[in-house]
């Protein structure tokens, strides 16, 4: 039994007996079939909402898309981007043509984290596909793969994100995955209420915030803002790759951390910030994180 709500699918498993469980590598089995059908008559991919019983899209996640006119290929990245991310806020979706993804781009543009595409494709080719793409969605990254290098000289003409070769490596894969993040984290804005107006800056303006009382200072490079607000509160609102609090009264972003004397933190511009003793450790381990993350 199929339902549609509104952007949502549903999925029910049922027996005579009433509902079932699958579980493992059947489970896994059943997942990448259904997904197939419903992509292909409802264009959404696949939520797995427990083991069984209900799977369900959600529409707010994002999407990558895959587009590769050899069906191994697409499962077999499609597989391995599952398994990458393994939670239910990005899905995998594939296509076997270039008008198949830009059909499906221009129904949902702003759902796409980025898209795979294959050089050499029949009809139309990955290389015509992503000018199209390029031309109406600029902001989602294309990532082009091809079993011939020699093609990879053409990605710069449509400027392509990055170059994969194929047969695939999942070490390249991931690096690619993890450099994409890293530019929609940088790209992503806040929203702040000041003066009555909202205004909205990006992360990676942030030098640090302050807690003064009921008030935050939000500090950037050539000037601040002072917002109502709670510390821990803001907190929860900032990635957690970029932003670390350090004492009870401050947050910084790691992007402008120059040096770190193990009392205070050396801001880009030469702020200081007080690191208290039950914070260091904390940031010390956020701040290897963050430097992990940008290899």
């Amino acid at each position: 039994m199929t339902q549609v709500l509104y952007d949502c699918v549903v999925v029910n498993f049922m027996t005579a007996s009433g509902s079932f469980n699958v579980s493992g590598s059947l489970f896994c089995f059943c997942k990448q079939i259904i997904n197939d059908i419903i992509q292909v008559r409802y264009n959404t991919p696949l939520l797995v909402k427990g083991r069984g019983i209900k799977l369900a899209w959600d529409g707010v996640r994002m999407k990558i898309g895959i587009c590769d006119d050899e069906y191994r290929t697409r499962q077999q990245m499609y597989k391995e981007i599952e398994n990458y991310y393994k939670r239910l806020d990005v899905s995998a979706l594939t296509f076997a043509s270039g008008q198949e993804l830009l059909n499906a781009v221009d129904n949902d543009p702003a759902g796409y984290l980025c898209v795979f595409l294959d050089i050499e494709m029949d009809e139309m080719d990955g290389l015509e596909a992503a000018r199209q793409l390029k031309k109406s969605h600029a902001h989602i990254p294309v990532i082009l793969l091809t079993s011939h290098t020699e093609y990879a000289m053409s990605g710069y003409e449509v400027e392509a994100f990055r170059f994969l070769s194929k047969p695939l490596q999942r070490e390249k894969l991931e690096e690619a995955l993890k450099a994409v993040e890293k530019t929609k984290i940088y790209q992503k804005k806040i929203k702040i209420i000041s003066d009555g107006g909202e205004i909205y800056l990006p992360y990676r303006d942030i030098y640090y915030i302050k807690s003064e009382n009921v008030y935050l200072q939000v500090v950037l490079k050539d000037r601040s803002y002072l917002i109502r607000g709670k510390l821990k509160e803001q907190l929860q609102q900032l990635p957690q790759v970029l932003f670390s609090q350090v004492h009870r009264s401050y947050i910084v972003n790691l992007l402008h951390v120059r040096s770190y004397d193990g009392k205070q933190i050396l801001l880009r511009g030469g702020t200081r910030i007080p690191v208290s003793n039950s914070r260091s450790r904390e940031f010390k381990e956020n701040m290897m994180h963050y430097l992990r993350e940008q290899r």
